[in-house]
């Protein structure tokens, strides 16, 4: 909507599911082949081998139910808030191009009167930039709700899948990260995806 400005920005939330687990760091096995531990490990300057697997974010949250979800009833509820400031703003543009024409045929009786309309008409015109103001810190404010939620349940899902301590770290990989490349043996976005939607449809059985 034109008078409502909001940057939807879902997708920036995408830069705050940025998820890194630590875990104790676990000897490698002299016995392990040199292929296995190119594609697995590295051994930093202490000689402890370091597991890395990555989840990219942007296509998770496409394939997370619950962020398509949450995501189509912010966007419900944005409509309804435009529709409701269009309706105002339109009323308050008829009642000024009323008043703007009253002026113009002098058609107030009194000096007065045409003073006394003209500080109604700022009021309204006050109290529809500060209605504009409420609902984009309301449509925001539900944003961020939406944001900690989902930040929330992918940040459990991903500390429950690696309570075996599998990997030291899982990164993110999406266009806003520095990782360049992933074996896509590593690459945990559709079992994290697949979890995740799982225990949403259990839930919402309930």
């Amino acid at each position: 909507m034109k008078n409502l400005s909001l940057i939807f920005s879902i997708i920036a939330l995408v830069g705050v599911i940025t998820v890194m687990i630590m875990a104790h760091n676990g000897h490698s096995k002299k016995s392990e082949s040199k292929n296995e531990s190119t594609k697995i490990y590295f051994n930093d300057s202490t000689g402890t081998s370091t597991r890395i697997a990555f989840i990219n974010t942007d296509s998770l949250l496409l394939k997370y139910n619950l962020y398509n979800e949450l995501k189509d009833k912010l966007l419900s509820h944005q409509k309804e808030l435009e529709a409701e400031f269009g309706r105002k703003s339109s009323t308050f543009e008829k009642e000024a191009a009323e008043f703007q024409r009253k002026v113009q045929n002098n058609s107030f009786l009194s000096l007065e009167s045409a003073q006394a309309q003209e500080q109604e008409m700022y009021k309204k015109q006050q109290d529809l930039m500060e209605l504009k103001d409420n609902m984009s810190n309301q449509l925001m404010t539900k944003e961020q709700e939406m944001t900690g939620q989902l930040f929330d349940s992918i940040t459990k899902v991903v500390k429950e899948f690696n309570a075996d301590k599998k990997f030291n770290y899982i990164i993110n990989n999406n266009l806003s990260s520095t990782l360049l490349y992933g074996e896509e043996n590593f690459n945990l976005t559709d079992t994290i995806a697949s979890i995740l939607n799982s225990r949403l449809k259990q839930e919402s059985a309930k």
